[in-house]
C-alpha cells in the first residue's frame, strides 16, 4: 500500500486490521457473533472498552433493536430515550459526516449537562441510574447513511482519560460501512424470519417500494409501491439492469474489500417516474446459501443527502473528492480537511481544482452554494 502520509497516524498494521475486521463482519452469522467481533477486535483497534449499535425501522413495523457490549443493562433501557439529548448525536444525525468524536467535534463536558439536563426532564431515573456516563471520557458516534436508523456508539472509560483522535475517527469511518450494513443484515434477517407472516402487515405498508427476490432475482414478494414501478409478478425476474446495480451493491461487501475511501457513494435506478436510491440488504437464512434473499428499497431522490450524493456522482467525482466536498460544505478549511483525511494540504488544493473543474465553480463560495442548493 502507498500510504505516506497515512502511516504518521493510521499504520500499515491498522490498515491490515482493518481489513481483517470487514472480512470477519462480513462472515457473521448471527447478533451474538457480531457482539463478540465488536467486543474484541474493533474495540481494542480503537483503544475503547465499550459500545452500543441501535437499528431502528420506522418503515418495518416493531423492528428496532438495542444492544450494547461492557454496558450496564439499565444504562441501554435508557439509552433510546436519552438519545435525543445527546448532541453529538444529534450532531451526527444531523450534518453531513457520519462520524464524530468527543475531542474533535464535541467537548466531552457536554455529558455532564446532557445527564443533568435528561435527569430534570425525566425525574422517574435518579442519578445512580446513569451513572455509567459518569466513567465516559469519550465518545465515538457513527451513523448509517442517508438513513440515520442504524448508530452505533464507542466510549471511552475512565480511568483512561485519553480523548479520541483522528486516527480513531478514520478506523470507523473505514469499518462503518461495513458495520451498518452486517447490523441492517442480521437485525432484517431476524425480524423477517417469518416472512409469510409479516409481509402483507409490515411490509406492505411500507411507504417505499420494496420487494423480496431470492439468489437468482426472482421475486419472492412485492409491495404494491413496488407493482406500481415494476409491473412484475410473484416469481418472474428483476430487469437485467437493476440486477446489475444489485450485484455492484453486494460486490461491496464482497472481497477483496476495498478500504481506499470511505464509501460515500450510493446506488440510483432512474426510472420513468423518476430517479431513486436503491438500498440492498442480504437476508441470511439457516446458514445456507439457498436459504438467502434480498431485501430491495426504492426510494425517491428527495432528501438532501440523497440529492447532494447524486449530483457528485452524477459530475464524476472520486470518493476522496465526495469526502472533501461533505467536509467542505461542513464547513471545514483546507488543513482541517487535510488532517481528517491523513493527506496534506496540497493534495486538497488539488482535488479541490478537480472538483471545481467537476462542478463548473470557480470559488470555495460557488462551491458550498452549490452544494447546498442540492440539497
Amino acid at each position: 500500500m502507498n500510504r505516506k502520509k497515512e502511516a504518521a497516524l493510521l499504520t500499515e498494521k491498522d490498515y491490515l486490521s482493518i481489513l481483517d475486521i470487514i472480512r470477519q463482519l462480513n462472515s457473521c452469522e448471527t447478533l451474538e457473533n457480531f457482539m463478540l467481533v465488536f467486543e474484541k477486535e474493533v474495540l481494542p483497534l480503537v483503544e475503547a472498552h465499550a459500545g452500543i449499535f441501535a437499528h431502528l425501522e420506522p418503515e418495518i413495523k416493531d423492528c428496532e433493536i438495542i444492544e450494547a457490549v461492557n454496558m450496564p443493562p439499565s444504562i441501554v433501557k435508557v439509552f433510546q430515550k436519552f438519545l435525543p439529548y445527546s448532541q453529538i448525536s444529534i450532531m451526527a444525525s444531523t450534518s453531513n459526516r457520519s462520524v464524530l468524536a468527543h475531542g474533535v467535534d464535541r467537548d466531552r463536558k457536554e455529558i455532564d449537562e446532557e445527564v443533568a439536563t435528561f435527569l430534570k426532564d425525566e425525574p422517574q431515573y435518579r442519578a445512580t441510574d446513569l451513572s455509567y456516563f459518569n466513567e465516559v471520557s469519550g465518545a465515538i458516534v457513527a451513523v448509517d447513511r442517508p438513513d440515520p436508523n442504524v448508530g452505533v456508539g464507542i466510549h471511552r472509560l475512565q480511568p483512561c482519560n485519553k480523548p479520541f483522535a483522528l486516527r480513531e475517527i478514520r478506523i470507523i469511518e473505514l469499518l462503518r460501512p461495513h458495520l451498518c450494513h452486517i447490523i441492517k443484515t442480521l437485525v432484517l434477517s431476524q425480524q423477517l424470519a417469518q416472512f409469510k407472516s409479516l409481509a402483507e402487515e409490515t411490509l406492505g405498508n411500507s411507504p417505499s417500494a420494496i420487494a423480496l427476490v431470492n439468489k437468482n432475482f426472482w421475486i419472492i414478494y412485492r409491495n404494491k409501491m413496488f407493482e406500481d414501478l415494476f409491473p412484475l409478478q410473484h416469481g418472474q425476474r428483476l430487469p437485467q439492469d437493476l440486477i446489475g446495480l444489485v450485484e455492484k451493491e453486494l460486490s461491496r461487501y464482497s472481497p477483496p474489500f476495498n478500504v481506499n475511501d470511505s464509501q460515500l457513494e450510493l446506488a440510483f435506478y432512474t426510472l420513468p417516474q423518476g430517479k431513486f436510491r436503491l438500498n440492498v440488504t442480504l437476508l441470511k437464512g439457516r446458514g445456507v446459501e439457498e436459504d438467502r434473499s434480498l431485501l430491495l428499497r426504492l426510494k425517491p431522490v428527495v432528501e438532501p443527502y440523497t440529492k447532494m450524493t447524486w449530483l457528485l456522482q452524477e459530475k464524476g467525482l472520486t470518493g476522496r473528492e465526495m469526502e472533501i466536498c461533505v467536509l467542505t460544505v461542513d464547513g471545514k478549511i483546507n488543513k482541517e480537511i487535510a488532517d481528517r483525511l491523513f493527506i496534506s494540504p496540497a493534495t486538497v488544493k488539488t482535488h479541490l481544482r478537480q472538483i471545481f473543474k467537476k462542478l463548473n465553480v470557480h470559488t470555495r463560495l460557488e462551491l458550498i452554494n452549490t452544494l447546498n442548493k442540492a440539497n
